[in-house]
């Protein structure tokens, strides 16, 4: 995490009083439990101080007028214009009194920049003790109807559900700390995962297929691997930033790529690891590397969310998903149980989705190992932790191939890198390493050593009838 909105209040609390180096002194003193130190904290406060100053000076005085029902003021000359409605939502989402948004949440919801939200703040002096109404509206409204007013605004906002969303994941944190603390995450938070995705089922996203005339007549089939769904890497020795964002554009790229190639039949894989961590310690301190609320049933919930609205339903002429599990997408916390939990969930709405809308599309999954034909090769799929990858073509293509005749591409992740090892090409079939979706986490990155340059995999039967392969960067 990275506390921005923790220090943007405290520097609103401090500023005029303390230098930015005392005041992150006092906040780390302040926030024993907090996980910044201290040079962070110094640098996130100059950088609030350098743009809070670049947004606009108002020294306590009021710098905006109403025209039309709109506030009018200047920044450096510019003139900026939002209407009153807007900055009344913004203070009702924004308020502790009201929604109570993080900083994050409330550029998301109202499409802002961090710099404009910070001169509107500066503005109106919008922090997290303001009312749930703007200036204007708290001063020229006569108080019986400002007493309406915000009552109906308490309404809106108890009706909305956001205040039962934010409860709900308050408690769920604070339910997975305590979890953490005692490191126990066995049957009883396994039972709990599942019972909340359940729960969830009829909401979730449906899936639309999208059928478009092709340019090419014949089989494809895109493979991708270890989305690592929830995982967050910024600044890290050899591995470039991660986040859900990241995630989100590479799908976009994923889909695009895909259909650029103009198929009229496609076959999606996705080789394990969906997800970072469902119980927060696959590996030690694994849960720092986590995004906010990114584990538990939410996390399975929202991938599955995010793999539907941003990669499946952008795909032109699919007709079949197929999934292997990963060793990050376990439910329980030891390596020792076979336990592929979170993939299994995923695609049991996947099916469960196809099955409620009649969707014509197939979905292909197991835990392990996953064959397939296409239409003049085969497909032998893994996550590749297990020892099945150490297993020459021979032997897997005779233990798993649906049609032993045809070349088989044997396709592994986890390793976080593109590998051809020494006799993995053969006459018979090729074995192979993808790329992995997400380019690296903190454990990969210092533990493992390896990072990646975000990829995807398509093969394809090129114009002599023979198996053809791409390996597409994104």
């Amino acid at each position: 995490m990275n506390y921005r909105d923790e220090l943007e209040d405290y520097y609103a609390a401090m500023k005029g009083k303390s230098s930015v180096a005392n005041m992150a002194k006092k906040f780390i003193e302040d926030n024993p439990d907090l996980k910044i130190t201290y040079l962070t904290a110094r640098k996130k406060l100059f950088l609030i101080q350098r743009e809070q100053s670049e947004a606009i000076t108002t020294d306590g005085v009021q710098v905006w007028k109403v025209i039309n029902n709109s506030y009018i003021w200047e920044v450096n000359k510019n003139k900026k214009s939002y209407s009153v409605s807007f900055i009344d939502e913004l203070f009702l989402h924004y308020s502790s009194k009201g929604y109570n948004f993080s900083r994050t949440a409330i550029l998301q919801r109202f499409d802002l920049t961090p710099k404009n939200f910070t001169q509107i703040q500066q503005a109106f002096f919008l922090y997290k003790d303001s009312d749930i109404l703007s200036p204007h509206t708290m001063t020229s409204t006569p108080k019986e109807e400002l007493e309406v007013l915000i009552e109906n605004q308490l309404d809106k906002l108890l009706r909305s559900g956001e205040v039962s969303r934010i409860k709900h994941d308050k408690a769920v944190s604070n339910r997975y700390k305590r979890v953490i603390s005692k490191s126990n995450i066995e049957d009883g938070w396994r039972n709990d995962v599942i019972a909340e995705l359940l729960s969830s089922l009829p909401l979730v996203t449906n899936i639309e297929v999208k059928t478009t005339p092709a340019r090419r007549i014949g089989m494809l089939h895109a493979a991708i691997t270890d989305i690592h769904a929830g995982g967050n890497a910024e600044k890290m020795k050899i591995t470039e930033d991660w986040s859900i964002n990241k995630m989100i554009e590479s799908f976009h790229r994923v889909a695009d790529l895909i259909n650029a190639e103009g198929s009229n039949n496609v076959t999606l894989s996705i080789l394990g690891d969906l997800v970072e961590t469902v119980s927060g310690i696959n590996h030690l301190d694994s849960w720092k590397g986590i995004e906010q609320g990114m584990f538990g049933a939410h996390v399975i919930i929202n991938t599955y969310e995010i793999i539907v609205e941003h990669l499946i339903n952008r795909i032109h002429n699919l007709k079949r998903i197929v999934g292997v599990g990963g060793n990050h997408d376990r439910l329980q916390a030891s390596n020792h149980n076979d336990d592929r939990g979170a993939t299994d969930l995923i695609f049991y709405l996947l099916q469960e989705r196809m099955r409620l809308s009649g969707n014509p599309v197939e979905v292909l999954y197991d835990p392990i190992v996953v064959a397939f034909e296409m239409d003049t090769y085969g497909v032998i799929a893994f996550h590749g932790d297990k020892g099945l990858h150490k297993r020459s073509v021979e032997a897997t293509i005779l233990d798993f191939a649906i049609d032993p005749k045809k070349f088989q591409f044997i396709m592994e992740g986890h390793w976080h890198t593109r590998r051809l090892s020494n006799n993995d090409d053969t006459h018979r079939g090729r074995k192979m390493t993808l790329p992995s979706i997400i380019t690296g986490n903190k454990y990969s990155d210092v533990e493992v050593g390896k990072s990646c340059k975000s990829g995807m995999t398509i093969t394809y039967t090129n114009m002599f009838g023979e198996p053809g392969i791409k390996d597409e960067s994104i």
